[in-house]
C-alpha cells in the first residue's frame, strides 16, 4: 500500500469547520515539510513543501502550494510555486506556471483535479521544452540514449479511469517529429488497460537510434506511420506499421556490416553472412533506401520491405560500389519470436573480431 511507505516531517497549523456533515471551511498553513514515499510501486520525495490551503470562508482567498525540490519516479523537479483555487473536492491552477523537469522546463498552461468521485478526474495542457534523452533514460533506468525530447501536450483529460487527448500530441525526438493522433487509454488504473493511437514519424535520424543499441550503425533518415496501434496491458496486440527512407533525404546513407547481419537475422535469415564473404573487408556500405513494414494481427507479423524483390522483398536496396542488398523471404513471423530476436540482437554486445 502507498501509505505504508509514507513519511512526513514538518509543521502545519490551521482550523476546519464542518456544517451539516460536510466541510464548510478549511484554513491550513504549512512550511518546511519533507515528504517521502518509497515502496515497490511508488517513489516520491518533496523537499521544503509549503503552502496555504483555503476553502470556504469570506472573500475569494487564493491558495498556493510550493516546494524547493521534488523527485517523482526518478524524475527530478525543480522549485515551483502553484497558485490554486481550491474547493472541498477540487482544485484548479489559476495561472500558468513553469516547472523545471530534469534539464528542461514543463510549461503548465492548465491543470484541474476533481476528486468528488473515484477515480479522480484530471485535465492538463502543457508544453515541454527540449530535455536530453540521456537524462530521461537515466531517470527511467534505460540504457543511454541520444538526442532531445520535447513536445506539445494538448488538453489531456483523465475521466472515470479513461484518458483522452483533445488534439494531436507532438513529440520531437531523435532530431525528427512524431505526431500521435487519436490517443486514448481506457481503464488506466485497472487490471487491463487498453491504449489505442495512430502515429506519424517524420525525418527521424537513424544514427541516433542505432547508435544507442548494439544493433549496428545506420545513417540517414526515415519516415514512418503506425496505424491502429493497440496495446493491451501495455503490450502490443495489433498495429499496421511501415518505415521507409525519407524521400529526397540527401544525408549520407551508410550501413555497417553488423547492422546488415542483424537485419538479415531479424527477418529470419542467417546472420553473419557478410563476414563469410569477400565483402567482410568493408566496415560499412552505401545504400539507396531501406524500409520495413509489419502488420500485427492475432500474434503474427505480416512483413514487407521497401520494394519487391525476386522471391521476397528488399529490406535494404544497395547503392554504390560494392553493392549489397538485404532481401527478406519470410512473410509471416510469430510476433513473440520477432521480439525475442530483437532483444537478443540489442543485448548481444559488439562483435568479437579475431
Amino acid at each position: 500500500p502507498l501509505l505504508s511507505g509514507l513519511e512526513i516531517v514538518g509543521t502545519a497549523s490551521g482550523h476546519v469547520r464542518w456544517q451539516d456533515g460536510r466541510l464548510a471551511e478549511l484554513d491550513l498553513s504549512s512550511s518546511g515539510i519533507d515528504v517521502a514515499v518509497d515502496t515497490e510501486t511508488a517513489e516520491l520525495a518533496v523537499e521544503d513543501l509549503a503552502g496555504e490551503i483555503r476553502i470556504g470562508g469570506r472573500g475569494g482567498r487564493r491558495s498556493r502550494v510550493s516546494w524547493q525540490g521534488a523527485r517523482v519516479f526518478g524524475f527530478d523537479l525543480g522549485p515551483v510555486d502553484l497558485p490554486l483555487a481550491v474547493r472541498s473536492s477540487s482544485l484548479v491552477l489559476v495561472e500558468p506556471v513553469r516547472l523545471p523537469v530534469l534539464d528542461a522546463d514543463l510549461s503548465i498552461e492548465q491543470f484541474a483535479l476533481d476528486w468528488s468521485e473515484a477515480p479522480p478526474d484530471i485535465t492538463f495542457d502543457g508544453v515541454l521544452t527540449p530535455v536530453s534523452m540521456e537524462a530521461v533514460a537515466a531517470a527511467l533506468g534505460w540504457i543511454p540514449m541520444q538526442g532531445k525530447l520535447s513536445g506539445v501536450i494538448p488538453r489531456v483529460a483523465l475521466s472515470k479511469g479513461s484518458l483522452s487527448v483533445g488534439g494531436n500530441l507532438l513529440v520531437r525526438v531523435v532530431d525528427g517529429d512524431i505526431v500521435l493522433r487519436n490517443l486514448g487509454v481506457s481503464d488506466v488504473f485497472g487490471y487491463w488497460p487498453v491504449l489505442t493511437a495512430d502515429l506519424t514519424c517524420r525525418n527521424l535520424a537513424l544514427e541516433m537510434v542505432t547508435g544507442t543499441y548494439e544493433f549496428g550503425r545506420i545513417t540517414g533518415r526515415v519516415d514512418g506511420v503506425v496505424d491502429d496501434l493497440r496495446l493491451e496491458n501495455w503490450r502490443p496486440v495489433a498495429f499496421d506499421a511501415r518505415f521507409v527512407t525519407t524521400p529526397d533525404d540527401d544525408s549520407p546513407h551508410r550501413i555497417s556490416q553488423r547492422a546488415i547481419d542483424n537485419i538479415t537475422s531479424l527477418s529470419g535469415g542467417a546472420g553473419g553472412a557478410v563476414s563469410r564473404t569477400l565483402l567482410r573487408v568493408f566496415d560499412d556500405f552505401g545504400y539507396r533506401r531501406l524500409g520495413i513494414s509489419c502488420r500485427l494481427q492475432n500474434g503474427v507479423c505480416e512483413m514487407d520491405g521497401v520494394a519487391p524483390a525476386k522471391g521476397g522483398y528488399y529490406l535494404v536496396e544497395g547503392g554504390g560500389i560494392p553493392r549489397i542488398d538485404v532481401i527478406g523471404f519470410n512473410r509471416s513471423i510469430d510476433w513473440n519470436v520477432l521480439v525475442d530476436r530483437l532483444i537478443a540482437i540489442t543485448e548481444s554486445g559488439p562483435p568479437t573480431i579475431e
